[in-house]
C-alpha cells in the first residue's frame, strides 16, 4: 500500500493543477520536517481522543480518522464563516480501508463532456425523433463514463459502499457498543425482540468493521461527556 501511496503522491505533484497552484503561491509544498512539526498537535489530539473513546469501547482507527477529519474541516469552516455549521447533507458512497474521502482522481480523470454526432436539422428530422436520438446518445455516453470512472477509482483500492436502508440499526449498534446496553434493554426500548436486535446490530457492525461482544458490558460509562484524565 505504501508503494501505491507514493505513486499517487508523485502523480499529484506532477499534475498541471498542482504546479499552477504552487506557481501562484496558493499551495506550499512542505518538507518532511515541516510535516513533522505540523502533525505533532494532531497526533496528540488523536491520542487524547482515543484515550477518551476507549472508555466506550471505540477502538477502531477509522473512527478517529473520521472524527479528526470532521473536527478539522468544521473548525476551518467556522473560521471562515461562523454561521456555516453542520449543514452538509452528504454521505460518501465510495471508500477504501484507509479513507472515505478524496479518491485520488484528478479533474482530468473525472472530466465529462458530451457532443452529439449530428445535431438537429429541422428540415430533415422531426423534433421528437431528434430528441429521442439525442437522449439515447447521451445515455450511452453517460453509462460509458460511469464505467470508466468506477474502473479508475477501483484501481486505487476503493470499493462501492453497500446501501444502508435502516439507520436505526446503527443507533442500536451505538447503544450496544458505546452505551453498553444489553440486547434485552435495547429490545425493550425499541419494542423489538432480542434476536431481532442482535441480528441487526451484528449486520451493522460488519458494515463498519466493528467487532462486538455477545456479552453485555458489566460496567457502563457514567457519562458520554465525562472528561478523560490527561494523556501522558
Amino acid at each position: 500500500m505504501e508503494r501505491r501511496e507514493t505513486a499517487r503522491h508523485k502523480k499529484w505533484l506532477k499534475s498541471p493543477e498542482t504546479r499552477e497552484k504552487v506557481k501562484k503561491g496558493e499551495l506550499i509544498l512542505l518538507t518532511p520536517e515541516d510535516k513533522e512539526r505540523r502533525d505533532e498537535p494532531m497526533r496528540a489530539l488523536r491520542q487524547a481522543l482515543r484515550g477518551w473513546g476507549k472508555k466506550f469501547r471505540i477502538d477502531q482507527d477509522w473512527a478517529y480518522d473520521e472524527a479528526l477529519f470532521t473536527m478539522v474541516t468544521y473548525a476551518d469552516r467556522m473560521k471562515r464563516d461562523p454561521d456555516d455549521r453542520w449543514t452538509d447533507d452528504f454521505a460518501p458512497h465510495w471508500g477504501s480501508r484507509h479513507s472515505v474521502w478524496g479518491a485520488p482522481l484528478s479533474s482530468e480523470d473525472i472530466a465529462f463532456g458530451f457532443d452529439l454526432e449530428k445535431g438537429w436539422e429541422p428540415t430533415c428530422e422531426r423534433w421528437a425523433n431528434f430528441r429521442d436520438r439525442a437522449k439515447e446518445e447521451f445515455d450511452s455516453k453517460l453509462e460509458k463514463y460511469g464505467r470508466e470512472v468506477r474502473t479508475k477509482v477501483e484501481a486505487e483500492g476503493y470499493i462501492q459502499a453497500p446501501t444502508v436502508r435502516e439507520p436505526l440499526h446503527f443507533i442500536w449498534l451505538a447503544e450496544r457498543v458505546v452505551l453498553g446496553k444489553s440486547w434485552a434493554e435495547i429490545g425493550t426500548a425499541h419494542g423489538r425482540s432480542r434476536e431481532t436486535i442482535r441480528s441487526a446490530v451484528k449486520a451493522a457492525a460488519i458494515l463498519v468493521g466493528i467487532s462486538i461482544s455477545t456479552q453485555a458490558r458489566s460496567l457502563k460509562p457514567e457519562s458520554m461527556l465525562e472528561p478523560s484524565p490527561p494523556v501522558v
